[in-house]
């Protein structure tokens, strides 16, 4: 045997065909055709009967044979040897499922040195690699000079298989999450490529699903168990996924799927109805814990020209899911995509549209009822569309999925400046405090507060006359991003409103931690306390509260004389509502100021 010539020739093919296979059995079978080595690549099934009755033990795939030498991995040997580096890949992070969806490692990618398909958790260390050499009965032996010179051949294996292994870890690291290990956005638009390709995408569900109240986790548990859970939850999806079948985590606690269309009840009832069952952990206690989804689902059919569609279609599906039907999952119809291609062509059409001037400022009165006064406003968006007035509901949603909104905001800010001014010029109407709605989106403005202030100074507007209306939040983050937005607000005499308090998680800290100027009622909770002798009681100790506290509450959402009664007998003497009068153009409004009429 000429074992110099087959080491000369091995390395030399390795240097020339750099980057051509991943793993050690790519390598026999690529080199055996080319190289000189004298054998064949071979599985158990395909030995000749001689070699299956020498060795009755073999056990595993045989991963290269020649001429009196098995190199494989069976339960005995004639000489073995380990391999020094193989700690370079000894934790792959992904590994092959098997039919059943089972994590599986064959010997035959390189991975393991005993020839079986171990079944493991994927956090199982991989076993060192060990090469067996086996020698066919009535075959010669391999002298000591050949025996180490194969060592120094499988060596050069080895360091070339682990260099690539190092090089596509660092690739993977750019398309998984580094929180869950499963695809992040990178790593999942590749599988929706290539099973529009092969035309298997329509075999195929695509979901994109958010979990709900996540940052009530978060606050129980704090942020680094919230990762933990995140992990688990992560782990179960994962655990859920069959082979084909992928789930990815684009960050936070929002995830994407595709999963095999038969199995749609089952995912679905899983992420959202029953919820996935884990834990939490804090102060050495551990409390069962189900997390629960809300989900677009998007039936892929042969409609879909893009592979970003499915998920495009499936995130609007999830949006309505949240915002408009408030349900635990929506599946994007024909409607809902004729739906959300109208939406995309509102944001596309919104820079022209606010320099034409389409968007107009509508003004609704806030009275004091027992003074019989108006005594302030709030200011709503119109959007004139194609001919027809668009309320803000219609397209605010859709401004928020970028900084349109932010646009808009300082917008009708502007607007609501120079209209102040208008009344202020008229000489006859005092003016009265206006209340502009800014979306939660400010808050990830470093300058929003200059922001204000530079358009309060650029109109001469006194800052008593200018409230900045913020809705409330359960999120942890945007708790404290706010914390930080209403100190800094508060230091430069800018009023703060709370709004719709009562809508979602409320809490009587935000009077004392966001120091508001005024909070506003929203309107189910006024109408709960109607229905329900508990929530009166609730309502009307909010309303006492604030009132101690030195925080006035204005009722929104007032359209019957019955409310206005009802609010007045809990102490709330501020209301606004469609009973007192709907939203109006400025010129409406100076009318009605004018009037100082309150109802109507």
């Amino acid at each position: 045997m000429d074992v110099q010539k087959i080491l000369l020739d091995f390395s030399q093919y390795l240097i020339e065909h750099e980057g051509k296979f991943d793993h050690v059995s790519e390598a026999f079978d690529l080199i055996a055709p080319e190289v000189n080595l004298g054998g064949i690549i071979m599985e158990r099934k395909d030995l000749p009967d001689f070699a299956k009755n020498a060795l009755p033990e073999l056990d595993g795939d045989i991963v290269y044979c020649r001429d009196g030498l098995f190199l494989t991995g069976a339960p005995t040997e004639e000489f073995s040897f380990n391999i020094p580096d193989i700690d370079l890949i000894e934790k792959m992070d992904r590994r092959p499922r098997g039919p059943e969806g089972k994590r599986t490692i064959p010997f035959r990618q390189g991975m393991l040195g005993a020839g079986e398909k171990m079944e493991e958790p994927l956090e199982t260390p991989m076993v060192p690699l060990r090469f067996q050499v086996f020698v066919i009965p009535g075959h010669d032996s391999f002298s000591e000079e050949e025996r180490n010179v194969l060592h120094i051949c499988f060596n050069i294996i080895m360091n070339y298989v682990g260099r690539l292994v190092a090089s596509n870890r660092l690739k993977n690291s750019k398309l998984t999450s580094y929180l869950t290990g499963l695809p992040n956005a990178g790593g999942y638009l590749p599988y929706l490529r290539q099973y529009m390709e092969d035309g298997t995408l329509q075999d195929y569900n695509s979901y994109y699903f958010n979990l709900r109240g996540f940052s009530l986790v978060n606050r129980r548990f704090g942020n680094d168990e919230g990762n933990e859970i995140i992990k688990r939850y992560a782990a179960a999806l994962d655990a859920f996924a069959d082979h084909g079948e992928v789930v990815g985590h684009l960050g936070g606690d929002n995830f994407v799927a595709l999963i095999r269309k038969e199995k749609t009840g089952d995912f679905l009832k899983m992420i959202c109805e029953k919820g996935v069952l884990t834990y939490g952990e804090k102060g050495g206690f551990r409390s069962p814990l189900k997390v629960f989804a809300t989900a677009g689902v998007l039936e892929i059919d042969g409609d879909i020209k893009e592979f970003g569609q499915v998920i495009s279609m499936a995130a609007s599906a999830l949006a309505i899911a949240k915002n408009v039907v408030h349900k635990p999952y929506v599946f994007m119809s024909k409607e809902l995509q004729e739906q959300s291609i109208r939406e995309k062509q509102l944001i596309v059409r919104f820079p022209n549209a606010l320099r034409a001037g389409e968007f107009i400022p509508y003004y609704q009165s806030v009275v004091d009822v027992d003074k019989n006064e108006i005594v302030g406003a709030e200011v709503f968006s119109r959007w004139l569309y194609d001919g027809r007035m668009m309320e803000a509901k219609e397209y605010i949603r859709n401004l928020e999925t970028d900084d349109s909104i932010n646009t808009l905001d300082y917008f009708m800010l502007e607007q609501v400046c120079k209209d102040i001014n208008r009344i202020r010029n008229a000489g006859d109407i005092k003016p009265v405090p206006v209340a502009v709605n800014f979306s939660l989106k400010h808050l990830d403005e470093p300058e929003v507060v200059k922001n204000i202030l530079d358009l309060l100074e650029k109109y001469q507007i006194p800052k008593e006359l200018i409230i900045i209306e913020m809705k409330e939040s359960v999120d942890q983050q945007e708790s404290k991003r706010m914390m930080v937005f209403v100190k800094k607000a508060k230091e430069y005499g800018i009023r703060l409103c709370i709004d719709d308090f009562g809508s979602v998680y409320s809490s009587l800290n935000l009077f004392r931690e966001h120091s508001a100027d005024y909070l506003k009622i929203d309107k189910t909770y006024v109408r709960a306390g109607l229905d329900s002798e508990t929530d009166k009681i609730m309502l009307n100790n909010t309303v006492r509260l604030a009132g101690e506290l030195s925080v006035p509450a204005v009722a929104e959402g007032i359209e019957t004389q019955e409310q206005l009664e009802f609010m007045r007998s809990l102490g709330c003497n501020l209301m606004q509502g469609y009973l007192i009068d709907r939203p109006m153009p400025i010129e409406g409004f100076l009318a009605k100021l004018k009037s100082g009429k309150i109802i109507g």
